[in-house]
């Protein structure tokens, strides 16, 4: 048999069976569809019952709380959306008019939806927060701060007040005074802006080459500006009240290119005399440049860009405009003798004095480091006579003969041997042996010397002339004057008797004894 034939038999059969399932199907789905409007039925029975249940017992509270309430004092009762609120008259009374923050009582009444009664509804109200109201089943909303048309104006209010600030700090008129006469300008008005407006005629400078030629007559500052005594930029915003001046322009150079030479500093002595010696002007390179027009093409040479400063070794003695005061100095020193009698002399006299120290003596002394101290604490000034008194290449009286190595060291050496017995930091104020500070010498200590300290009288006890020719240079000494003697170096009998002779004499003609630092704070250059 052929395919298409057996096919052609077997759809019958085919056909029987597809309708024999979906009668099944739709006789399922019928009796699915049946049981559950049963089981929905039922469910909805055993709900309308709870609910019932539910009301018997809601019914049973209320009458509870009422018989509760009559039995203090008569109660209002509200019902609100299931919520049973009992307030009492003595409550209401107490809370009639209560507008802070305790709870008010609102005796209105609402209308019961499912009863159709009408029954007290309380309302409790707090200031800022929320409202509870018994309408109908009831509803809570939040109450309001403020009306809404009252947020607007003040929002109005703070917008034209915010306004008024801004324009009057921005964009108000401001009083200005130009050249005497009283104008009302813009607060962000330039200065450059105001002489505009002014209308005030003046010249223009000229614009000048490099060699100082004019370029053109009318090229420079259009005006000359101040505000206020002071220079300021034409570009600066104006403040209120400003006084401004405005003149004629000035000149200005054209633009150019340059090239700069270095000029290097000297060192010179001004030959003057007098027993302090000082650098009074400290060295510092000059700069000259060549310079070339950028407009008119001119060249010139040797234009000072930053002056030179020479350094200048000066001397000079004290004027101390006729105050009666004397320095008195001691070089060599410490010596174990003559040192501590000097100091016994001093004391006596209420004197104080300048001592110039050799550095190695103060190790050779048997006393040294406590004569020292002794001048230290005495109030006497305490500078270095060089180390050791300038031996070896110095020749022991000249330090300039030294190299430059040789100088520092016997300075730098002469000042820590101080410190160290002090525990401070020694003068810079310094004697070179022999009175040899040169202009060679200055130069190479102008690091590590403030002054070197010459004399005005040398009483010459060195060469123990007696103690009445000592007596008499001490006694020739007049206001401002610087002498000269010894503590070390020998014997210096004749210096202590000389010394405790004069003083009394000299503090009688009304002299006052000072150190040379003292001494020197009366010097005006």
């Amino acid at each position: 048999m052929s395919d298409s034939k057996r096919n052609n038999n077997a759809r019958p059969h085919v056909k029987q069976r597809a309708a024999r399932d979906a009668s099944l199907e739709a006789r399922g789905r019928q009796r699915s569809s049946q049981r559950t409007a049963r089981e929905h039925a039922q469910l909805a029975a055993e709900h309308s019952a709870e609910m019932e249940r539910e009301r018997v017992r809601h019914q049973r509270a209320v009458a509870e709380r009422q018989k509760q309430a009559t039995s203090a004092n008569r109660v209002h009762v509200s019902d609100v959306g299931g919520v049973t609120h009992a307030v009492s008259d003595r409550h209401q009374r107490a809370n009639a008019g209560n507008t802070g923050s305790n709870p008010r009582i609102d005796t209105s009444y609402a209308k019961r939806a499912h009863t159709g009664s009408f029954t007290p509804a309380v309302r409790e109200e707090r200031a800022g927060s929320y409202t509870v109201e018994g309408k109908g089943l009831g509803s809570v909303r939040a109450g309001k701060r403020a009306p809404k048309a009252a947020i607007v104006a003040l929002a109005v209010v703070l917008a034209a007040i915010l306004g008024f600030v801004m324009y009057q700090t921005s964009f108000a008129p401001v009083p200005v005074v130009v050249n005497g006469v009283e104008m009302s300008v813009a607060r962000t008005d330039t200065y450059d802006q105001v002489v505009q407006k002014s209308g005030i005629q003046v010249t223009p400078g000229r614009l000048l080459a490099v060699d100082g030629s004019v370029i053109d007559d009318a090229g420079g500052a259009p005006y000359a500006l101040a505000v206020n005594g002071q220079d300021v930029d034409a570009n600066a915003r104006i403040t209120p009240n400003d006084v401004i001046s405005v003149s004629d322009g000035g000149d200005t150079t054209e633009d150019y290119t340059e090239s700069t030479q270095t000029v290097a500093a000297e060192w010179v002595d001004d030959g003057s005399k007098g027993a302090v010696h000082q650098v009074v002007s400290q060295p510092a390179d000059g700069v000259v440049a060549t310079r070339t027009g950028s407009i008119s093409g001119i060249t010139v040479e040797g234009v000072t860009v930053q002056e030179v400063q020479n350094a200048v070794l000066s001397r000079y003695s004290i004027n101390t405009g006729g105050e009666k005061v004397i320095a008195l100095t001691f070089d060599d020193g410490p010596w174990d003798e003559w040192t501590s009698e000097i100091l016994d002399i001093l004391d006596a006299n209420d004197a104080k004095a300048t001592f110039f120290i050799v550095g190695e003596r103060i190790g050779e002394a048997s006393n040294g480091r406590d004569l020292i101290m002794r001048e230290y604490n005495s109030g006497h000034q305490l500078c270095t006579h060089t180390f050791d008194h300038a031996k070896g290449s110095g020749k022991g009286v000249n330090i300039s003969y030294m190299s430059a190595e040789e100088q520092i060291a016997e300075i730098e050496k002469g000042r820590q041997a101080i410190s160290d017995v002090t525990g401070v930091e020694a003068s810079r104020v310094v004697r070179c042996p022999g009175g040899n500070y040169t202009l060679e010498s200055a130069q190479i200590l102008n690091e590590y010397v403030t002054y070197d300290i010459g004399w005005n009288i040398d009483t010459r006890d060195w060469s123990k002339p007696g103690a009445p020719a000592i007596e008499d240079a001490i006694l020739s000494a007049d206001s401002g004057n610087i002498i000269l003697m010894h503590d070390g170096g020998g014997d210096r009998s004749q210096t202590v008797e000389a010394l405790r002779s004069a003083l009394p004499k000299l503090k009688q003609q009304g002299y006052r004894f000072v150190t040379i630092d003292e001494l020197l704070s009366y010097h005006k250059g």
